[in-house]
């Protein structure tokens, strides 16, 4: 009887397989989608600085690209006009192409009068109509020049 048991035993392991827990299964599943999702190889980096025709600076707003699909790029603008671009987070990069660019945000509220001020003119603010457009990775630093808004016609 000794013996069936042996031989029986030998047939049918009963130990437990190591198996991946459900845990360890989603740690990898997410490190995998972040290192595919990311793309980071693909970013390039952009800078630049957005200004008038005399050198003035630009000293605050956006400068922003819309890819489609609920996708865009952006650079906040400093004090001295410089940006640095970002897709996926703040100065991380741009995607290769070629793009048309918006200045947003550069409108400023005078705390005295109630008033928006516009420090640009209106063209600036679409893409389609700003007339800046740059190639990704042709061109990694921008010089951005706007124009001040047009003053009415006297009366």
């Amino acid at each position: 009887m000794h013996e069936l048991k042996q031989a029986t035993s030998a047939h049918c392991d009963t130990r437990k397989r190591a198996t991946p827990s459900r845990a360890s299964l989603l740690v990898a599943a997410m490190i995998l989608l972040a290192c595919t999702a990311c793309g980071r190889s693909n970013l390039h980096r952009v800078s630049g600085r957005v200004h008038f025709s005399d050198g003035t600076p630009l000293s605050s707003g956006r400068v922003a690209i819309d890819f489609g699909n609920g996708r865009s790029a952006r650079g906040r603008i400093n004090a001295d006009g410089t940006f640095r671009m970002g897709t996926l987070k703040d100065r991380d990069g741009m995607r290769p192409g070629t793009w048309q660019v918006a200045i947003l945000d550069s409108d400023l509220l005078d705390f005295a009068t109630g008033k928006v001020v516009h420090r640009i003119h209106d063209r600036f603010k679409n893409p389609k109509t700003s007339g800046l457009s740059f190639t990704v990775p042709d061109q990694m630093t921008w010089d951005v020049i706007v124009e001040p808004p047009q003053e009415p016609p006297p009366r």
